[in-house]
């Protein structure tokens, strides 16, 4: 009898093999990130003024993570080094021969405004739905955070990492145990680093880490996967290309 109850416990106690499997993955994944974190900032804090609003922008970031404040701190940072630019005088470099041979995408001027409106549409009335309606479907709740986040991102695939991570996990911070996630939480922490492993893993852009969110999140709401991937992957592709070809 002994026997069987510490035969019972020591299976009680093994360790899922699922889970060593993404604790592995999702270990890789945080390292990837931060090497590429380090990457961009002996690149980005190459002069005083750059590493200050970096490490500006880091404090707020860390202690403010709300899903406007990565806006607000881009557009803080551009509008201080533009004023910093104009108060020094400074004389911006020529257009690189690369980005002066594309002048246009195939389409007019008018073409491209069309483009452009409809970006600006679509943004102001998902933005208004999903802040307005009393109980908006889920679905919808998803294609805004995409949608928004493809929108505002400014910079490579490693910076839209935390505003997703905002936006998608939902975590509670209750007495001295500290954080953790909500039980309704779109995906887990846990789900999360372990796509961000698996997207470094594969080819193509980070972006593409959108519709592994996806399908995450469908499968935990009761949906088929397919649904999340397509409002997730276009959320936050959809932006970026409706501004190349309008611009």
């Amino acid at each position: 009898m002994v026997g069987s109850v510490h035969h019972r416990e020591e299976q009680e106690s093994r360790i899922p093999c699922s889970f060593v499997v993404t604790a592995g993955v999702a270990a890789v994944g945080v390292a990837l990130v931060a090497s590429a974190a380090k990457g961009m900032a002996g690149k980005l804090c190459a002069t005083p003024l750059t590493a200050v609003i970096s490490t500006g922008a880091t404090v707020i970031a860390y202690y403010w993570p709300k899903a406007y404040t990565f806006p607000a701190v881009i557009g803080a940072g551009g509008a201080l080094t533009l004023g910093w630019s104009y108060y020094k005088k400074e004389v911006p470099p020529p257009p690189k021969e690369a980005d002066q041979s594309v002048k246009s995408h195939g389409l007019n001027m008018w073409q491209g405004g069309l483009l452009m409106a409809i970006w600006l549409a679509v943004l102001l009335v998902t933005v208004i739905l999903g802040s307005t309606l009393a109980n908006p479907p889920i679905t919808l709740k998803w294609w805004e955070v995409f949608y928004r986040t493809g929108s505002i991102i400014y910079g490579g695939g490693q910076v839209v990492l935390p505003m997703l991570y905002t936006d998608v996990v939902q975590r509670t911070c209750e007495g001295p145990s500290g954080c953790r996630d909500a039980p309704n939480t779109w995906v887990t922490s846990e789900q999360f680093y372990a796509g961000i492993g698996i997207a470094q893993a594969m080819p193509g852009p980070l972006f593409n880490f959108s519709a592994y969110l996806g399908a995450i999140m469908a499968m935990r709401a009761g949906y088929v996967f397919i649904v999340g991937t397509l409002l997730a992957w276009f959320g936050l592709f959809g932006p970026g290309v409706m501004l190349i070809f309008g611009e």
